[in-house]
């Protein structure tokens, strides 16, 4: 098993801003292995509380019910979830790193959140 998983620059700005924006579009340029290292991601880094990720989840809920049956039952259905769970384990806990070595960022606080979306605001007037 790999020590950490190096994800690509379009993974890591998705998930910065999972909690930000929609994030719908961008991520119907990922591929399906793609999308599950960054909802696993999402899921353990993201508040299920929060409107925004809420969204973010929903044209993907079905990827989600696969990621619980592989947690629930270690097994799945789905090819591209059971090769991830041979590699990473059937939790995929695995760190991610982007190209660089850096792990991957915490998610932005409420405030932080607030801070950009003001911002954008303002530049957009």
């Amino acid at each position: 098993m790999n020590e950490y998983l190096t994800i690509t620059d379009e993974i890591k700005n998705i998930f910065i801003n999972f909690n930000v924006s929609n994030q719908t579009e961008e991520m119907k340029n990922l591929n399906e292995k793609e999308l599950y290292i960054l909802l696993n991601a999402c899921i353990e880094s993201h508040s299920e509380d929060d409107p925004q990720v809420i969204q973010n989840f929903q044209s993907h809920i079905e990827m989600c019910k696969n990621l619980r049956k592989l947690f629930d039952t270690g097994s799945s259905d789905n090819e591209t979830l059971l090769e991830l769970s041979k590699q990473y384990g059937p939790f995929l806990s695995i760190p991610l790193q982007d190209k660089d070595g850096n792990d991957l960022p915490q998610p932005l606080t409420r405030n932080e959140v607030r801070e950009l979306k003001l911002n954008n605001i303002l530049e957009k007037k």
